[in-house]
Formats: structure tokens, C-alpha cells, sequence
């Protein structure tokens, strides 16, 4: 079971916004993606959960950037911040 599980979740606070969640989601392939408030579980959004809120946000949910270390350098200040 440890060869199949990440000790490391990616997590988002529940106080984020969906572009947010929706760029999480799509930048580093986390679907589904656990939601947190005060370091405890509180839900869980999936692409289909965003899609049928704000089907614009498509194009985050399915991002495959050019520029990595960029987006990289993004997501770290989001998690930093989460």
C-alpha cells in the first residue's frame, strides 16, 4: 500500500476560489482534489464538480503549460499559501 500512496497531499483551503482550485486542479493533474478548512477535510472537488459550476474554467482544468518553471513557481506560492 506505501508504493501506491503519496505521503505529500495537495490540499487547497476552503476559503480559495474556484480559479484557483480550478488552476490546482489542472497544473498538476489532481483530480480529485481534497478541500481543507483548519487542517481538516471538509470536501472534495472534481473537474465534473467545477465544470458544472463555471464550464469556462475548462481550459484550466485541462492545462498543459509550456512554460514549467513558471508555473511551477505559481503553484508553489499557492500551496505556500494554502
Amino acid at each position: 500500500m506505501k508504493k501506491v500512496m503519496s505521503k505529500k497531499v495537495a490540499t487547497i483551503k476552503s476559503e480559495k476560489c474556484l480559479y484557483e482550485r480550478s488552476f490546482l486542479m489542472g497544473c498538476c493533474e489532481i483530480k480529485p482534489l481534497p478541500v481543507v478548512a483548519k487542517g481538516k477535510l471538509v470536501g472534495i472537488i472534481t473537474s465534473k464538480d467545477v465544470l458544472h459550476v463555471e464550464p469556462s474554467l475548462i481550459e484550466l482544468l485541462s492545462f498543459k503549460s509550456y512554460n514549467k518553471r513558471r508555473d511551477l513557481l505559481w503553484l508553489n506560492l499557492l500551496i505556500l499559501f494554502n
